[in-house]
């Protein structure tokens, strides 16, 4: 069974979320907040990323909102507040996240539903460029050794260390990247055997990325990924057999980058009577925009006058001075540029 409770900061967040039997009492006292408390805060976060939800993981506010109801309720206090003041959705969902019990649609689950900064990685093609030949530097591979390789170029420089191109290979320069993907190639392996391909300065796992029988020329595409901190070497390749490598890089998965949203106010103005109330619908905002908030002024300063209801469609004022005033209702509207 499920109840209906409308908790005020979700009902003004546009939402109003059946929240399981039992869930009230959960989130009450005895997790340190009251539920019109802890639906407050929800009502918050749902206004402050809603939008950026809407754009970047075309997911309903009303939907993504009914999906983080768990959390909400279970979500210690502190780590809540926190979660509001953070600067990045990544963030605000550790945050949340930050001491939750570990169970199916709770928690970390519901952060990789989402994105998280460490793991949602943008893929960037590349036009293949060789960055490793050890028949031109270097030398083949002892049989059953490892040998440690760059991916990335200091800027400015190349691979020709390695036997590769004297050129960056599309500007690869900096260790942004999270993982690269690479075209590796074995030449005359001396037996049948495989290579291994790994993050440097990690255990050698038991595992083949490239398998090749005897004097063959053999060819496979591996994505590994490079170390995090930066080190002096991004990857690995270990080689059964003595043998020579060709590798070009493809391209390169790095941690999105965030783009500021372009915001714009859009108003609507009434003049009301002296004496009377009035009433003004919000503006909706302009085709490709969200919005995210709504704001109700005018010449709120006068005696007797004042903003009598506010909603997220409308604002209803209250004139009580002598003459005719302006008032004016506000949305705020957002979108992620270049969508």
């Amino acid at each position: 069974m499920k109840r209906k409770t409308v908790h005020p900061g979700l009902l003004a967040a546009g939402l109003v979320l059946s929240w399981p039997a039992g869930a009230a009492s959960a989130a009450g006292e005895g997790a340190g907040l009251s539920p019109a408390q802890r639906g407050a805060l929800a009502g918050d976060f749902v206004r402050k990323w809603g939008a950026y939800v809407e754009r970047v993981y075309a997911m309903p506010v009303t939907d993504w909102a009914m999906r983080m109801v768990p959390t909400f309720v279970h979500a210690p206090p502190e780590h809540f507040r926190q979660a509001l003041v953070a600067p990045t959705f990544d963030a605000a969902l550790a945050d949340l996240d930050h001491g939750m019990p570990r169970s199916p649609g709770v928690g970390a689950n519901q952060a990789k539903l989402l994105g998280a900064s460490g793991a949602d990685l943008v893929f960037t093609p590349l036009t293949p460029c060789r960055i490793v030949d050890t028949r031109v530097a270097g030398g083949p591979i002892a049989a059953g050794q490892s040998r440690a390789f760059n991916a990335s170029a200091a800027a400015g420089s190349g691979y020709a260390a390695q036997g590769g191109s004297a050129g960056d290979c599309g500007s690869l320069t900096s260790n942004l990247a999270g993982a690269v993907v690479l075209n590796v190639t074995s030449v005359g392996p001396s037996i049948a055997g495989y290579a291994t391909v790994y993050p440097y300065g990690e255990p050698r796992p038991l595992t083949a990325s490239v398998n090749y029988g005897a004097g063959g020329i053999v060819n496979n595409t591996v994505v590994t990924r490079i170390p995090s901190p930066p080190q002096n070497k991004d990857f690995s390749v270990y080689s059964l057999a003595t043998s020579d490598y060709v590798i070009d890089i493809v391209g390169y998965y790095a941690a999105p980058v965030a783009t500021a949203l372009d915001t714009r106010l859009e108003q609507a103005t009434k003049s009301i009577g002296a004496g009377s109330e009035g009433y003004i619908q919000v503006p909706l905002c302009a085709t490709g925009y969200s919005k995210t908030a709504v704001y109700c002024s005018g010449a709120l300063f006068l005696p007797n006058t004042y903003l009598k209801e506010a909603g997220p469609l409308y604002c209803v004022f209250f004139n009580g001075s002598s003459q005719a005033e302006t008032f004016s209702a506000y949305t705020q509207c957002a979108r992620v540029p270049g969508r």
